[in-house]
Order: C-alpha cells, then sequence, then structure tokens
C-alpha cells in the first residue's frame, strides 16, 4: 500500500473511532436544547409549580474555578453523612439515644469491621454525578432513567410513587409529584458541577432535577437556594453564608403555605426568627428538634439543617454527629449538614475513620470504592 494511502486509512480508524466513542457527547452538547430552552419551554407550557422562574433563565453565569478539595469535601460529606445515619433512621432519637448512646461512627459492620453503607441519598447524588461525568451536562431524562435502573435503598414515598409514573410510561418531566419532601435537597449538590466547567446554569439544572422527582414551589425554592450555596462555598469564602437563604428559598414559593409544629409562626419565621431565638438561648439540638420535627418534610428538614449548620459551624465534625443523633431523618439531615460542611472545609471536615471506614459502594452487594472512582473522575474533569 502506498505510504499516502496508509496515513489516509490510518487518519480514517481514527476518525471512524473517535466518532464512535464521542458521538452521543458531541450530539449532547452541539444538537440538543439547552436546559434553560428546555426550562423555559416547561414554564410557557404551565408545567412547574413555583413561582418567578423565569428571574434565573437569562441570568449571567460567572465560570469561577472551584476549590477542588472543597467539591470532594462536599461530595464525601453526603456519603459520609449518609451513612453514618442510615442504620439507624427513623428511630426516635431518644430511644436511640438509650440503645446505643452518642453515636460517633458507623453502626454497620461488616466482618467485625465499622462500614458505612449507602441509602438512597448517596445514590441519586452518585447517579446525577454519573449523568454528569457520561455527558458534560445534567440531562434531566437520562438522569431519570438512571435513578430507576437499580434498587433504591430507603426509597422515599414520593420517589417510589414517581418511579411509578415513570415504569408506567409518563414522560420524565411529568412524573414528579406535588411533596414538599427532602428527596431532591437530598441529591442537588452536584448540579453545579457542570456551571463550574462550561456555561451551564446551575440555578435552571436544579429546577430540572429537582421536578424529576417533587414538583413543588418549597422542594424548587430549596433547590435553587442550596444550589447557589453550594457553588459560592466551593468557589469563595463567605462568612455570612447562609444569609439570606430563607429568603431565596421564599422567593419561588410565593403566598403557598407549608404547615409548621411551633405554634403561630409560619415556615418563613421559622427558619429566621424562631432559629434565631433558640440559638440566643443556647438551646440543644434535641429540644429543637423534637419542638420543630426532624422528619422528610422540608418543613422540618430544613428548620433542623438551618440550626445545626448555625450553631456547630466551627466544629464540621460535631455538627454531622448532632444531626445524627438528634433528627428523625437521620440519614439525609446528615447528609445535607454533611455536604454544606464539605463544601466550606473539604476533607478536613470529616474523621479520619469516617472516610477510611466508608465502603465506597452504591449498592450493597455492589463494588468497594465506586464513590472514591467518581471524585477522582469529577476533580480530573474540572481540572482538564
Amino acid at each position: 500500500m502506498p505510504y499516502e494511502h496508509y496515513v489516509v486509512s490510518i487518519n480514517l480508524r481514527k476518525i471512524l473511532h473517535y466518532r464512535k466513542v464521542y458521538k452521543k457527547r458531541i450530539l449532547n452538547n452541539f444538537m440538543r436544547y439547552t436546559n434553560t430552552q428546555l426550562l423555559s419551554s416547561l414554564l410557557s407550557q404551565g408545567r412547574i409549580n413555583a413561582n418567578n422562574l423565569e428571574e434565573i433563565l437569562d441570568i449571567s453565569i460567572k465560570r469561577v474555578r472551584p476549590n477542588i478539595d472543597k467539591i470532594e469535601g462536599m461530595l464525601l460529606g453526603v456519603a459520609i453523612g449518609d451513612s453514618l445515619g442510615n442504620a439507624i433512621e427513623l428511630i426516635d432519637p431518644n430511644i436511640r439515644l438509650r440503645r446505643y448512646g452518642f453515636i460517633e461512627d458507623y453502626v454497620s459492620s461488616l466482618g467485625g469491621k465499622r462500614m458505612g453503607f449507602p441509602s438512597d441519598d448517596t445514590q441519586l447524588t452518585f447517579d446525577t454525578v454519573k449523568v454528569i461525568l457520561e455527558d458534560g451536562y445534567l440531562n434531566p431524562e437520562k438522569l431519570v432513567k438512571t435513578f430507576f435502573s437499580h434498587e433504591i435503598y430507603g426509597i422515599g414515598i414520593s420517589t417510589s410513587e414517581v418511579r411509578n409514573r415513570y415504569l408506567r410510561g409518563m414522560k420524565w418531566y411529568e412524573c414528579g409529584v406535588k411533596s414538599a419532601g427532602n428527596g431532591a435537597l437530598m441529591r442537588i449538590s452536584p448540579v453545579i458541577l457542570p456551571s463550574l466547567k462550561g456555561d451551564e446554569n446551575h440555578l435552571v439544572d436544579a429546577v430540572l432535577d429537582t421536578i424529576i422527582t417533587h414538583n413543588d414551589a418549597l422542594a424548587i425554592g430549596t433547590s435553587i437556594a442550596f444550589a447557589e450555596l453550594f457553588r459560592n462555598l466551593v468557589t469563595s469564602v463567605n462568612e455570612d453564608f447562609l444569609a439570606n437563604l430563607p429568603e431565596r428559598i421564599f422567593r419561588f414559593v410565593g403566598n403557598r403555605y407549608y404547615k409548621v409544629r411551633i405554634p403561630n409562626a409560619n415556615l418563613y419565621e421559622l427558619l429566621t426568627r424562631e432559629i434565631d431565638k433558640a440559638l440566643k438561648r443556647d438551646e440543644d439540638t434535641l429540644t429543637f428538634c423534637e419542638r420543630v420535627g426532624s422528619e422528610a418534610y422540608l418543613g422540618e428538614t430544613l428548620p433542623c439543617v438551618l440550626f445545626i449548620v448555625k450553631k456547630f459551624r466551627e466544629n464540621p465534625q460535631r455538627a454531622i454527629l448532632e444531626a445524627v443523633n438528634y433528627t428523625w431523618d437521620s440519614d439525609t439531615i446528615a447528609s445535607i449538614v454533611g455536604a454544606i460542611m464539605g463544601a466550606i472545609y473539604g476533607k478536613s471536615a470529616f474523621r479520619k475513620e469516617w472516610i477510611d471506614g466508608l465502603s465506597g459502594r452504591l449498592l450493597i452487594n455492589g463494588k468497594d470504592g465506586v464513590i472514591f472512582e467518581m471524585i477522582d473522575e469529577v476533580k480530573s474533569w474540572l481540572s482538564s
């Protein structure tokens, strides 16, 4: 074969190989509607139950270089908090204390060694990471397919109903239920990743991720506010990082009413005035969370998270353990607190034995270390 033909042949094979490997990503990135266009279309059809979402469509997202250690801490925090609280969730905290004492390590064991195993918080968070790494952006249609491609441990009532709707053939944006549960908030942290790599709008992505399971104003507003929070934490140092968080949430809630356990208070007042009053009188976490509730409803999860993070801002390990020991929905609340503390302090937020004892699995009988491998992929992707 003449040399020039040989070169052409080699180059052709390279081209064909490139097309085969990257065709899907090319199509995703260059021949798709943007997520902003997608959200705009859904809003025009009246499919989303929240107020003022048009405000986030045209905002300018400045690409900034994140602190990679904080990214790692944020994602590790989800898995560590989830695994610390997983085995003892939905047990009355007072009964739990009598049974286990103050928990400081994983309760589950394997071969005599304490090990941290995942529940839905970790699984759905890292499903989101997986889709972002594969496609380079948050692909909501692929994400819902990924969510329901495997067993989900401790699946919530709302997410279970969404799965049933999806398996019956409903479109992904039709499946979300009108529920103010915490199942979207628990997995929201990775939605910031595409905005740190390219020009994706993390607030738009937060909405699209949320409505897969929770098409509710409080769930949507909370996801937007926490997406802003996580992005700010991993890109800058802001001592007053919780300022205006309730206001930001309620910008998208409007006049909708969400019940709370505190007499003569609404949810906004609980997230502001009541938390501040409790902190001033140095109320302990168990007492506060018993008063406001600490189950999977955002009207209970949110005040517990904000109280714990504000009270133990300077002590990240204690913050996580307070969430584990003194709340009913201990895995989810601890995973949210863990993600926040990891985004502030990086890996130093966690005890060495928590990291070493984390199985890194996404399935109970699955491969060890998958979580660590995915975090390394995220770090490489963001650094490239």
